[in-house]
Parts: structure tokens; sequence; C-alpha cells
């Protein structure tokens, strides 16, 4: 495995993910960047969540992120597990729903200093650091494709000349699995498309 590996496409289909029924909302609290917290039932179809529990994937909760276009940042996050501030969120399968087709997700290198915790508008916990501090080692357009992506490190997006709406669903118990074992299990179910650099 390259240890740099961020991200897999996985293959599952998501066409009829997303709720057509789903209310969008407006963002309001801040003019770049917003999250919103879900239960799986009240964004993805009853069909989807019963077609990746019959895999194995059961989702706890989803996250909707929009961001305006041309958005580029000087600082990376990483995810924190809500309830332990002292473990990282390791992966979720993102897509782009709306927008984003040039928008890059870019990958660091986590530093060996301890991190401290803020909250996002969803009141979701996650700590930063400014790139100068960081060193890049992946990066990748998530687009309308199901896509297994590393959140236990440092990571955010770039915005190109679209705004990008894309949902993050998040798998129950999914704190004490580490990176290679979620896609060790991916590959495993013959779900993970193999990168040509491995």
């Amino acid at each position: 495995m390259n240890m740099n590996n961020s991200w897999y496409e996985i293959n599952i289909d998501i066409s009829n993910a997303l709720d057509p029924n789903f209310k969008w909302p407006t963002p309001v609290k801040n003019p770049d960047r917003e999250c919103w917290g879900y239960t799986p039932s009240s964004i993805l179809t009853k069909e989807w969540i019963e077609y990746t529990n019959s895999l194995g994937l059961e989702c706890g909760f989803v996250q909707l992120f929009w961001k305006r276009s041309n958005l580029v940042h000087d600082s990376a996050h990483l995810d924190v597990y809500d309830g332990d501030e002292s473990k990282a969120w390791p992966f979720a399968l993102n897509w782009t729903v709306r927008g984003g087709e040039d928008s890059i997700m870019l990958w660091y290198h986590i530093p060996e200093n301890n991190f401290s915790v803020k909250y996002s508008s969803a009141n979701t916990p996650y700590a930063d650091w400014k790139l100068s501090e960081l060193t890049e080692c992946d990066r990748h357009n998530v687009g309308k494709k199901l896509t297994l992506v590393r959140t236990g490190i440092p990571h955010d997006v770039n915005t190109g000349t679209q705004e990008r709406w894309c949902i993050s669903a998040r798998l129950k118990n999914a704190s004490n699995i580490s990176w290679d074992q979620i896609v060790s299990n991916f590959r495993a179910k013959n779900l993970l498309i193999e990168r040509n650099n491995e």
C-alpha cells in the first residue's frame, strides 16, 4: 500500500442515494463555508441505506458541506471524534452533489505535536494547522463518485469557479478502525477501486 494514499473511489452506486425530497439548507452563518449534520434517513433514501447496510456499511450520521467558489485556504484540519477529543475520525465516504467540478481536496502529513480542538458551525470537533506547518501528501477531485477519504490527517478543499456541495457519510463504530483497516475492509469486499500508484 502506498502510505501517502488518502483517497480511493468506491464501487457503490450513489445515483439513488440522495433523498429527492431533501430540503436544501441556505448558508447563513458563514459567507465562505458551512456544515450541517443529519441523521441518515433525513437526507438519504431508504433504499440506499438498506443497500449499504446489506454490504456491512451502516451509516451513523451524515454531514453536508458547502463552500463558496474561488475559496483557497491557508490552513488544513482533521476531524476529531465527538465524545473523545483525543481521537481523530479516521475516514468518511464523500461525494459531491452540486458544483465542485474544479475543486481539489488536499491531504497533508500530520505534525507530531498535539492538537487543540475547535468546533464547526455544525458543532462538530476538529483541529487545524497553518499550511506553512504542513507537507502535502495527496490530492484529488472528489466528484460524483463515492470516495473513501482519509479524515484523520490534515486535509481541506479548495474550490474553483463553482461552489461545492458535498455529502460526507460516517459509518457507525468507525472511531476504532484505522485508515489501513478500512482500506483493507473495502478491498476484501471487492468495493475498492485500486489506484495506479499502488
